[in-house]
């Protein structure tokens, strides 16, 4: 981190003057007083300074924020797992899934979590196993504070998990 100078603005890369009993120059104080905490701008080396909810860019490199965002979609078009959870079939089972194990799945001290379940998570990863998608044995509905994005279960892993309900799934998708 950047250490602190007396009379010297705390906001990074600012090097204006701070204002009397303050830690900041008049235009951050304002700017954190009115909305919050600022940062740097993403683009390596610029010194302006931007609020979270404005974006990640200043106002002078705001269109590589779009760029950035292109590239990131192109690249999921391009990834075949991700295109599998495009498809209706998924859609539909993800669905139905959803409403057989309503409740996430997750036991904690063990007690099962209370909170509805949102995400269907594979306990196999269907990037390994992409057979196994749609097959309800594989899954287990979890609330999104429990689903942590990992790829599958990794097989060293206690997280232990109240039993899916399977029912009657026709895949007629």
């Amino acid at each position: 981190m950047y250490p602190e100078q007396p009379g010297v603005c705390t906001v990074i890369r600012c090097t204006a003057p701070s204002l009397p009993n303050s830690r900041h120059c008049a235009e951050h104080a304002n700017i954190r007083k009115n909305r919050g905490a600022v940062k740097p701008c993403a683009k390596f080396g610029c010194p302006a300074t931007v609020h979270p909810s404005d974006g990640r860019f200043c106002p002078n490199h705001r269109h590589l924020e779009k760029k950035i965002a292109k590239q990131r979609y192109e690249d999921k078009r391009n990834d075949e797992t991700w295109m599998l959870y495009q498809k209706p079939a998924w859609k539909k089972f993800r669905e139905w899934f959803l409403t057989q194990n309503v409740r996430c799945q997750l036991i904690e001290d063990g007690k099962q979590c209370t909170n509805l379940a949102t995400v269907v998570h594979h306990l196999k990863a269907v990037r390994v196993h992409p057979e196994l998608m749609r097959v309800a044995g594989n899954c287990v509905g979890l609330c999104s504070a429990h689903h942590d994005h990992r790829p599958g279960e990794d097989e060293n892993d206690a997280r232990q998990f109240a039993p899916t309900k399977e029912g009657i799934w026709g895949d007629a998708a």
